[in-house]
């Protein structure tokens, strides 16, 4: 299993719980200008889709011991096509925009992994490679049952066999257990998992 440095999309993980119950605004989090926007309001625009620059966040601390704040990343990857700004959202995360753009800016090399097994999944990880699952949001309770499936990034960090799970970072997950090292049973894991990702050569 890896040891990676968790990050959660929102700067505060404390407060996650409370924005995705609309209980708090994203603009209400005290730490938002570490996220590298420009104004509560550009951190609110961008915060509730930054699951994959989240993973990249813990993928570049990882390897090169850096810290890049997560909204700068994502202006960034949107200079390549990664992300579209729209009136009231950023839409992406786009797979073939993000390759070009972690290889060019990070010499990172990245495929595509449009058809992803579990047995894969634990391939990939044996091998030391870094592994964005695309997956439900709702993967943060694992006993639910999902409308659908993908939607969601998450970083995988490992597996174990005798017990039947694997582990993960989840970017958007909202009590410490479904932040870190979450843990989720291979049976359950497939209820969420939209079958495709990114792979990330170590």
């Amino acid at each position: 299993m890896k040891n990676v440095t968790y990050y959660s999309q929102w700067e505060s993980p404390a407060l996650v719980r409370k924005i995705i119950r609309d209980e708090v605004s994203p603009q209400e989090d005290p730490l938002w200008k570490r996220s590298g926007a420009k104004s509560p309001e550009e951190y609110e625009l961008w915060s509730s889709n930054m699951c994959g620059m989240a993973c990249l966040k813990m993928i570049i601390k990882h390897k090169f011991d850096k810290v890049i704040p997560i909204i700068t990343l994502g202006r960034r990857c949107m200079k390549f096509g990664g992300y579209k700004e729209k009136p009231n959202t950023v839409d992406g995360l786009y797979y073939p925009p993000f390759i070009r753009f972690i290889n060019h800016e990070f010499g990172l090399k990245g495929r595509i992994a449009s058809i992803l097994t579990l047995n894969r999944i634990m391939k990939e990880s044996a091998q030391g490679n870094y592994l964005i699952a695309s997956v439900s949001y709702k993967i943060r309770n694992p006993n639910s049952i999902p409308a659908t499936v993908g939607g969601h990034l998450v970083l995988m960090l490992g597996y174990d066999l005798e017990k039947k799970i694997l582990l993960f970072h989840n970017p958007s997950g909202d009590t410490r257990e479904n932040q870190e090292y979450a843990e989720i049973s291979f049976e359950q894991f497939g209820r969420f998992f939209a079958g495709r990702g990114i792979v990330i050569e170590k």
